[in-house]
């Protein structure tokens, strides 16, 4: 029998570091959903914070701390605190990642909830994980597709997948990027390609330096280095190359924007998950894009960028200087496709 519990808020969100955003794309919906939703709606949100219970509010949402990191080895334990507290207290769970569906065969027999599950991208496939985690993500998108009341798919591809791997109907909502916009007049140099990435074998970091060593041409990339032995090796390697500018992660609009309104061209590399936070955010710079050539990608940008699948394709589109004529189609595919009003609007149609 289902536990009568008083549900106090409408809905609430796991499965990410927290709010505001200051991590990934999951933050920054996760923002902007309480951000736009109907203030009449009460959420709730589970942050990783040194406070364990309610610490704050943002509009008209509660914070819940949990002190354990998100991410690594404690994640299944903050995500299984999360969800308790949130099948306990909701009347739906939002959860971002496949992760937490560990524990809803088991919740649901216990509680009167509606659970909405954005499953990501295909994550068990991502080279970056050991063979278990591998066989665990496995498992966590099977119990998603089948104990969940509602599944997203970010991207046409991943809705495909889903669709026909389990014979069923996912939604699909995609991501926002309408936030990067600013009011500021950047001072465009034009005399950069950029690319902001986590650094890791699947999204080609390493063919992009390849393509850009010796080259009369700059290059900016923005993204963890120290995250990985993959990432400090490429980092020694190519630091001290005159025309390579290596940052580390810089998540502040305010000073990630002005690489991006100011770049000659961005370089979408991922060749995994969805439709990329990255990619989208990117469409709206008015920016020439060139794009990993997979079918994510091509999906995300409705087959209106650039792609490259290796070093001599990403060349001959860097020195191609008529390659420059999809920025204007791309802003007015995302104006209308990836406005944060759109997205927000679908997932709080799917609360009511």
């Amino acid at each position: 029998m289902k536990k009568k519990i008083e549900k106090k808020f409408d809905y609430s969100i796991v499965g990410i570091v927290g709010i505001p955003s200051n991590y990934g794309g999951f933050e920054t919906f996760a923002e902007h959903l309480v951000r736009n939703i109907n203030l009449k709606k009460r959420g709730l949100v589970f942050c990783q914070n040194s406070k364990f219970g309610f610490f704050n509010k943002f509009y008209n949402t509660e914070l819940f701390g949990i002190p354990l990191k998100a991410n690594g080895v404690t994640s299944i334990i903050y995500d299984f605190i999360s969800i308790i507290y949130a099948s306990k207290l909701s009347k739906n769970i939002i959860v971002l990642g496949t992760p937490p569906a560990i524990f809803i065969p088991i919740l649901k027999l216990f509680f009167k909830v509606n659970f909405i599950i954005n499953v990501d991208g295909i994550e068990w496939k991502r080279n970056k994980w050991s063979l278990p985690a591998k066989y665990f993500l496995k498992l966590t998108e099977y119990l998603a597709a089948c104990y969940a009341d509602v599944i997203i798919s970010d991207n046409v591809q991943i809705k495909k997948y889903i669709d026909n791997r389990y014979q069923i109907n996912s939604i699909f909502i995609s991501y926002g990027g309408d936030h990067i916009l600013d009011k500021k007049d950047f001072n465009s140099t034009d005399n950069f390609f950029l690319t902001i990435a986590r650094i890791e074998p699947e999204n080609n970091i390493h063919i992009i330096l390849d393509t850009f060593y010796g080259l009369n041409e700059n290059l900016i990339i923005i993204g963890n280095w120290d995250n990985s032995i993959y990432g400090k090796n490429l980092y020694n390697k190519y630091n001290n190359e005159k025309n390579i500018k290596l940052l580390n992660p810089i998540y502040e609009k305010n000073k990630l924007n002005p690489y991006r309104f100011s770049c000659k061209s961005y370089i979408h590399p991922h060749s995994a998950g969805g439709s990329n936070p990255s990619l989208i955010e990117a469409m709206f710079t008015k920016k020439n894009i060139l794009s990993f050539d997979c079918s994510f990608n091509r999906s995300t940008t409705n087959n209106l960028s650039y792609y490259w699948k290796n070093s001599s394709d990403l060349k001959k589109l860097i020195l191609d200087k008529k390659n420059n004529k999809n920025s204007k189609v791309l802003y007015d595919y995302a104006s209308k496709n990836y406005s944060w009003k759109r997205i927000t609007e679908k997932y709080y149609d799917l609360i009511l």
